[in-house]
């Protein structure tokens, strides 16, 4: 047997193996190639067609088949479809299309980007920062953000919460 993230355990054999759900005591078949623990009682399961984005019972939660599926933070996790990436919720939702050349995390927030031009997301996946920039230029304190050399830091929200000073000679 094999055990995912302290929570699912595979057993059984060529014939036909099980997952086991040790939170919930619920069972089902494994008919995947491969069954990966995403986070917030997400799996992903790796089919002809991709990965699936599957509940704690195995069942999917869209018909949606993807090249690669990231691990959830708090509520999303990014996909990559046909080379470009997006972001899913828990319930298998895609919140931000996969329309997107470049999409990473920042703890806590998403970098975005097309061709040479970048932005910022919030946690939740809003736009806080269009794609304006052609040089990805935030730096990311705690749950704050600057873009750029910027003199304010701005919240999850968008909102300018503290001006920086730039750093001054005594004299």
């Amino acid at each position: 047997s094999q055990v995912i993230a302290d929570r699912f355990v595979i057993f059984g054999g060529e014939g036909k193996r099980m997952v086991h759900d040790l939170e919930t005591g619920v069972e089902f078949e494994y008919v995947w190639s491969s069954i990966l623990y995403k986070g917030q009682g997400v799996l992903a399961g790796k089919a002809e067609e991709g990965w699936q984005l599957l509940d704690c019972c195995g069942l999917p939660l869209s018909g949606e088949f993807y090249q690669t599926v990231g691990s959830f933070g708090e509520s999303l996790a990014i996909v990559r479809q046909n080379d470009l990436y997006g972001l899913v919720n828990t319930a298998g939702k895609q919140v931000l299309p996969c329309e997107y050349k470049h999409l990473t995390q920042m703890e806590p927030f998403f970098k975005i980007g097309r061709d040479d031009r970048f932005g910022l997301l919030s946690p939740t996946g809003s736009l806080l920062c269009p794609m304006n920039y052609r040089i990805y230029q935030f730096s990311v304190f705690c749950d704050l953000y600057r873009v750029g050399s910027g003199d304010v830091l701005y919240n999850v929200r968008g909102e300018a919460v503290l001006h920086v000073q730039g750093n001054q000679e005594d004299g």
